[in-house]
């Protein structure tokens, strides 16, 4: 079952691995839609799914009783602000759109990539994993 992003997020066994698996689906769905950007609107709306998992990671390293973990989870929130940030900017200077796509590409490879760094999602728990930076 997909985490739904209306549900409030709790640290109660499962829910997190849930809501990681839910963060990491949405991540992999953005980066295949940014490898074949034909749109604008196609951009927009992995720009719109970057966005959301940027809040969610916020949300849930709020309710986090684990601090380590929570404190990664918003390391890896702020790396992704900084990707959308600098490719808001560049669209808004209207830099080539081959710059603004990359940047988001970037963005949503990193945060996949910190995801599973961070944590194991594929069980029904999350599961600390060592640090690693990404």
């Amino acid at each position: 079952m997909a985490y739904s992003p209306s549900r409030p997020l709790t640290a109660g066994t499962g829910t997190v691995g849930v809501a990681l698996r839910d963060f990491d689906r949405r991540l992999e769905q953005a980066q295949c839609a940014l490898a074949t950007v034909e749109s604008a609107g196609q951009r927009r709306e992995a720009a719109t799914s970057l966005y959301e998992v940027e809040i969610r990671l916020s949300e849930l390293a709020t309710v986090l009783p684990d601090t380590a973990m929570a404190q990664q989870l918003i390391a890896l929130r702020d790396l992704l602000s900084s990707h959308l940030l600098a490719a808001s900017t560049c669209e808004r200077g209207e830099l080539p759109t081959s710059v603004v796509v990359g940047l988001l590409r970037r963005g949503a490879d990193r945060a996949r990539r910190g995801i599973r760094q961070t944590v194991t999602a594929d069980g029904d728990q999350a599961v600390p994993a060592r640090f690693v930076d990404v």
